[in-house]
This record gives structure tokens, C-alpha cells and sequence, in this order.
């Protein structure tokens, strides 16, 4: 699952899971899951070596943090 940093910059905290796979296309590699809360890993289409990382909590969008994305 790649993304540009377009797409991460409409990312909202507050949003939901459906709203997020829908702005990127999909959901990204699960790096880790807890109760309750689950954190994506996203690739940036740049090739390199950009991500983002985005958690949810509760089904919402808690926190993004991305990296060289593009």
C-alpha cells in the first residue's frame, strides 16, 4: 500500500477507519495490535524509503507521523 503525502495531509485525528481506507486506498501493514488500538505502516510512492505511520483507537484516527513521504 503506497500513499503521497496529499493523501496523509487529509487525514483528520477524529476520522474513522472507513474514512481513512478511503482517502488511501486501503489499509497499510499492521505493525501492532492491542486492545482497542491498532497502528498502520504506510509506504510513500516516492521509493525513498518515506512512510507513515497511523493509530487508531476505538476505531478513530488517534495519531499520524509520517517520513519523507512525498
Amino acid at each position: 500500500m503506497l500513499i503521497t503525502f496529499a493523501q496523509y495531509e487529509k487525514l483528520e485525528v477524529g476520522m474513522t477507519v472507513e474514512e481513512v481506507i478511503n482517502i488511501l486506498g486501503g489499509e497499510g501493514e499492521a505493525l501492532s495490535e492491542a486492545e482497542n488500538m491498532v497502528v498502520y505502516n504506510y509506504k510513500g510512492t516516492a521509493g525513498n524509503g518515506g512512510n507513515a505511520v497511523i493509530a487508531f483507537q476505538g476505531g478513530k484516527l488517534l495519531t499520524k507521523a509520517q517520513s519523507g513521504l512525498e
